[in-house]
């Protein structure tokens, strides 16, 4: 038998590094899996079962006839369908059948088992099925991180529904995995969708919010210097949902005895129940956010902000400032690169509810648990918020509450009315711990919403762990005081001469959009083949151009996430388009789609930074 290993892994290394990385220097657990061959002398695999005894991956007899019944079973699921995640890759028996009889839809493959793959690796060639055209996504291992990958992968790519298909053998020895991947699907397709309105619909806002916040940047602290400053230290985040008023008081007698951090508006009901939390976090893009912190009088209490927050509540007069960034925020880690690991803003999970941002702060610092209170993510006694939180329109929530229609599981079996965006709010929260891998998070609501990824804790049961522990008031602002670093003048000069260098840039850019714009107004008009023909080549030089910018990588498929996410689905068909007339066509609809927002966060981008440089007096 020729031992494949060394062809397989050479491919892997350029076309799926992250698989190579995994598996390079590892053998398969024989104990676990053999090569073997079967009665009809093909190769096939033997796993162990739970008692140590080996069974046939494949047919005893013939793995081909086995797997010509095996596609005639699947006729009528997959027949109309365009997108196939197949489920396992194993031998890539199955897989290669079924791109010779379907070859025009695209394959995700998502193998569970590394001991499988390392034993295919050896006895069989994957690289002609793993580098078909036809094979978009391969994924390997049952860690949350990657399940979590592979189904926003497909997500990125796929136009309408997918269907999975599971290979007959992993059904029987991958029950789990399965499970978990369908309940990963399920999750993030709701979140998923919301999160791109989300940002099509605040993309003006981060566009505004992140330029002009680049000043209080400078003059703010980095949040980096706080890595492990609160090992051993539990803390908690609050929330605004009612069950804050159910434990205010084992709150109260927490305080300087754990940290408290007030996610967004739950500072408004903290400091109504007369408690000064630690910390308040805050990243709403939305000018109604404002309200929130219009309402409160007192800024002495240290406020962590992320770049995207609405300008206005960054210029609030708070004593002590620090920052962070969203990980997918391009603008800013293009403006700050060049910082030093010291000082360089830690890069926080874009989360579509402040307290994932909170939470992310905790575990940054090293706290040794973080307990939740007033993440509720539904409508206990029909309630929306806490007392004290009054920042939006009692009407307006009630009507929200009444119209919800949809119910979840609450932390005593019983169930709460919610609605969608408080789904997709619990299931951010849910992977953050998932992402993070973070065990010692607990829920201390006793009517909100159960959280995956948590645990019952009371504030009762964290007040008599911690009874003993007595820290001074303000203790965590002298310890921000004694670690947190401002910027050297040398940064701020790098940082302030960056800015003018973007400014001309989008400039510059802009002008290429334009040129692009006057080229495809120009389609209406071809009359001939041989002008159709130059009409193209003139696009591709111009928008290759314009695509390839080094703008459009560090900003702009920031802010136009959504339009790129959704032209990315139909470019390839447009590429292979042979009526010319009709390429063209869908050029023109899917670049204007792209090009008319590009525009139009440009003007945002071009009024507020020639605003931010007249006020920091930048020339240039």
């Amino acid at each position: 038998m020729k031992n494949h290993t060394a062809d397989n892994l050479m491919f892997l290394r350029k076309s799926y590094p992250n698989i190579y990385e995994n598996i390079r220097n590892k053998q398969y657990d024989p104990e676990i899996v053999r090569i073997a061959r079967n009665r009809g002398d093909q190769i096939v695999l033997q796993l162990a079962d739970e008692q140590g005894r080996f069974h046939f991956m494949y047919s005893k007899y013939d793995v081909e006839v086995e797997i010509e019944r095996w596609l005639q079973s699947i006729e009528d699921e997959v027949k109309n369908a365009h997108h196939i995640l197949f489920f396992g890759l194993g031998l890539g028996y199955h897989l290669r059948a079924f791109i010779h009889k379907y070859p025009n839809k695209k394959i995700y493959i998502y193998e569970p088992d590394a001991n499988i793959l390392m034993a295919a690796i050896e006895c069989v060639d994957l690289r002609d099925i793993l580098k078909h055209k036809q094979v978009n996504v391969f994924a390997l291992g049952q860690d949350d991180h990657t399940l979590l990958n592979f189904v926003k992968a497909i997500y990125d790519t796929i136009k309408g529904s997918i269907t999975t298909i599971i290979l007959p053998a992993y059904r029987r020895i991958h029950a789990e995995p399965i499970k978990r991947l369908q309940e990963t699907i399920s999750r993030f397709s709701l979140s998923y969708q919301e999160n791109l309105r989300t940002m099509a619909a605040l993309q003006l806002n981060w566009a505004e919010n992140i330029i002009l916040n680049m000043e209080k940047v400078m003059n703010s602290y980095s949040f980096a210097p706080m890595k492990d400053s609160l090992r051993g230290i539990p803390a908690v985040v609050v929330g605004s949902g009612p069950s804050l008023d159910m434990e205010i008081e084992w709150l109260r007698k927490l305080k300087n005895k754990v940290l408290i951090i007030a996610a967004g508006s739950s500072i408004q009901g903290l400091l109504y129940n007369g408690i000064k939390p630690d910390l308040v976090v805050s990243m709403d893009p939305k000018p109604n956010n404002l309200e929130i912190f219009n309402k409160i009088s007192d800024y002495s209490i240290p406020f962590l902000f992320i770049p995207n927050i609405y300008a206005a509540i960054s210029d609030k007069e708070w004593e002590l400032m620090v920052h962070a960034i969203f990980s997918n925020d391009e603008l800013s880690k293009y403006w700050l690169k060049g910082l030093g690991p010291d000082i360089a803003p830690p890069e926080f999970i874009v989360s579509s509810t402040v307290s994932g941002t909170a939470i992310q702060a905790a575990i940054y610092m090293g706290c040794s648990e973080i307990v939740m209170i007033g993440q509720d993510y539904s409508y206990p006694e029909e309630r929306y918020y806490a007392r004290g939180v009054n920042h939006r329109d009692n009407e307006e929530l009630e009507g929200k509450v009444s119209k919800a229609d949809m119910y979840v599981e609450n932390v005593s079996g019983g169930l709460n009315k919610t609605s969608k965006q408080m789904h997709v709010l619990k299931t951010d929260i849910e992977a953050i711990f998932q992402i993070l891998d973070y065990k010692e998070a607990y829920n201390a609501s006793k009517i909100g919403a159960k959280i995956n990824h948590t645990k019952i804790k009371t504030l009762e049961d964290l007040y008599y762990e911690n009874q003993h522990v007595s820290y001074e008031e303000g203790w965590f602002h002298r310890l921000l005081i004694e670690r947190l670093v401002p910027y050297s003048e040398n940064n701020r000069r790098m940082l302030e001469k960056r800015i003018v260098k973007l400014k001309k840039n989008v400039e510059e850019l802009k002008k290429t959009a334009e040129r692009v714009k006057k080229h495809l107004g120009s389609a209406a008009y071809i009359q001939q083949e041989r002008t159709t023909k130059d009409w193209l080549m003139q696009f591709d030089v111009l928008w290759d151009r314009f695509i390839n910018h080094e703008l459009q990588n560090h900003i702009y498929k920031f802010f136009l996430y959504f339009e790129y996410n959704y032209v990315s689905r139909y470019w390839t068909e447009i590429q292979l388009e042979k009526d010319l007339r009709t390429k063209i066509n869908q050029i023109v609809k899917y670049s204007n789609v792209i090009l008319d927002s590009f525009l139009r966060v440009t003007e945002v981008l071009e009024f507020n930074l020639e605003t931010l440089t007249n006020k920091l007096e930048l020339k240039g």
